[in-house]
């Protein structure tokens, strides 16, 4: 069996900014913000899903100049993903590998647009992350 994947369209869900005005840099001292991720599968059909995959950028014990939280979500065809766990997993991973693209965009561009400096997401194995192989912080939710 070589299940296939196609991706029917992507969509904004949110995109929220908010400045730190307290946020005073300090010389020498590099800023630390650490994403936190979360993927959430909707079952539309036997046959179609919605991925969604968020981020959020906030103050984890360290000042940060601003908080942000941005989220995407793309419609999926596969024939069957919700008749085993492999497949299941097989969509949400390769659903998040897709969309990681398109977030990591949103996120540059209302960063680069709000008057500060532009902040990228890193280049990752989003899916790594959701393995808890990589430094960074993420949640599946329950499929629904």
């Amino acid at each position: 069996m070589n299940p296939q994947i196609t991706m029917r369209t992507y969509f904004v869900n949110k995109a929220c900014f908010e400045r730190n005005e307290k946020f005073r840099p300090q010389p020498d001292v590099p800023v630390k913000m650490i994403p936190e991720f979360k993927r959430t599968v909707f079952k539309v059909s036997e046959t179609q899903a919605i991925v969604r995959l968020e981020v959020e950028l906030a103050d984890r014990g360290e000042p940060v100049p601003f908080t942000l939280s941005a989220a995407v979500s793309g419609i999926f065809d596969m024939n069957d993903w919700d008749t085993s766990p492999m497949l299941r997993k097989l969509l949400a991973d390769m659903a998040a590998t897709t969309l990681y693209p398109y977030l990591r965009a949103l996120v540059s561009t209302v960063t680069a647009k709000a008057s500060v400096p532009p902040y990228n997401l890193p280049i990752i194995n989003i899916v790594g992350v959701f393995n808890n192989e990589m430094k960074a912080v993420a949640t599946d939710a329950t499929l629904q």
